[in-house]
């Protein structure tokens, strides 16, 4: 669990809440077919489901997160990743305020 103290007290961001945002933000994708082992539909990813395709290494200050994805066939890998990369850096950082040191993808398929 991460805590931010602030001059009014302090919050406290369940390590639940980096798995859940790193599923989203990486779904959110255009080209992203799925995260190994977690549901396609963004709408029912959840906290106990999300966990599967991603592995996150919860640092002093940073996290290092690690993501297995389906990607779709005929994309440009690379700029694919590149996407993925970006979007869950941003949207860790932005919505925690932890700093992502590295975000790891492992295109375990491809499908049509």
């Amino acid at each position: 669990m991460n805590k931010n103290n602030f001059e009014n007290g302090s919050v406290k961001i369940s390590n639940d809440i980096f798995y859940m945002i790193t599923a989203i933000a990486t779904m959110e994708v255009e080209g992203v077919c799925s995260i190994v082992g977690v549901n396609k539909d963004v709408e029912k990813i959840t906290s106990k489901n999300c966990k599967k395709g991603i592995n996150i290494n919860f640092l002093d200050k940073s996290v290092e997160i690690s993501i297995n994805v389906t990607l779709k066939y005929g994309e440009k890998l690379n700029e694919l990743v590149k996407k993925i990369q970006e979007n869950v850096k941003l949207k860790i950082e932005v919505m925690t305020g932890i700093n992502v040191s590295s975000v790891n993808v492992i295109i375990e398929s491809i499908e049509m």
